[in-house]
């Protein structure tokens, strides 16, 4: 969802910016659900071909950027981690 959303954030800038979106909590290769698929269609964003992918050290060693979403009940301070 958040891939989604931010590429059409940056949709009519001039910035060039590969997003990619991955998680701790997935085996990947799994299709959103059909409850993410419409709120993100009332957004005006489609990602029915996207499949998850699991947060890898691949992924990090080649990001320039990481954004990291989560709530207060999902981490605590001391779990957290500054890039």
């Amino acid at each position: 969802m958040a891939e989604g959303l931010f590429q059409k954030l940056i949709a009519n800038s001039e910035i060039e910016i590969e997003v990619q979106s991955a998680g701790v909590s997935t085996f990947g290769g799994q299709k959103p659900s059909q409850h993410t698929l419409d709120i993100l269609k009332d957004e005006g964003v489609d990602l029915t071909n996207n499949l998850s992918q699991p947060l890898d050290s691949k992924l990090i060693n080649e990001a320039n950027y990481i954004c990291l979403l989560y709530t207060s009940d999902a981490a605590d301070e001391e779990d957290s981690v500054d890039l």
